[in-house]
């Protein structure tokens, strides 16, 4: 079983949280495909971060730039994101989001992913005590096709974090919604 899915990841203004995810990327044992969309970063454009990084064999990172920063732009850096990406499996999460390099493994070399189901993450909050675990919104894994059937994300909710639960929902009316019995750490 070989799922071949691409990671993508929103970036603005994050050079450290890039940088962190970056050196991560090599440290998975199997073949990924990073896809980053800049939505627009004014101080710290992803290329500027990236662009002397060295990457492993077996790790492939796509770069695209939103040129018109238009303010809190994710719902159009993500569709931007499913429609370039060349796998039929989006796996996308946070800049600040990790996942652990053997689950990762995992849903690529072993799961039998479904193409009607979402799977979807929880994640867990390393800054507050106790440790706070709960469903991640816009951590998930979806088939390409399934993104499109829901109409991918409304890009008119700009500047507000609303329009990730719109997508969420109506993904759910046409998937299997499933957790992942995975955990991504918060590292904001």
């Amino acid at each position: 079983m070989s799922n071949k899915l691409t990671l993508i990841h929103t970036h603005y203004d994050e050079p450290d949280l890039l940088k962190k995810q970056s050196e991560r990327w090599n440290l998975f044992p199997t073949p990924i495909h990073v896809l980053i969309v800049d939505d627009a970063s004014q101080k710290y454009p992803a290329y500027d971060i990236l662009k002397d990084v060295s990457l492993k064999e077996g790790v492939r990172l796509s770069l695209y730039r939103v040129k018109e920063d238009i303010g809190f732009n994710s719902h159009g850096a993500r569709n931007l994101a499913a429609q370039v990406a060349e796998t039929d499996w989006l796996f996308f999460t946070d800049i600040d989001h990790f996942i652990g390099i053997n689950a990762l493994t995992h849903i690529v070399e072993k799961m039998d992913l479904d193409e009607y189901t979402t799977y979807y993450f929880k994640w867990r909050v390393l800054r507050n005590h106790p440790i706070q675990e709960c469903e991640s919104v816009n951590q998930y894994i979806t088939h390409k096709d399934r993104f499109w059937e829901a109409g991918g994300y409304n890009e008119s909710w700009l500047r507000i974090h609303v329009g990730d639960r719109e997508f969420i929902n109506k993904l759910r009316k046409i998937t299997n919604y499933q957790a992942l019995n995975m955990t991504l750490h918060d590292h904001r």
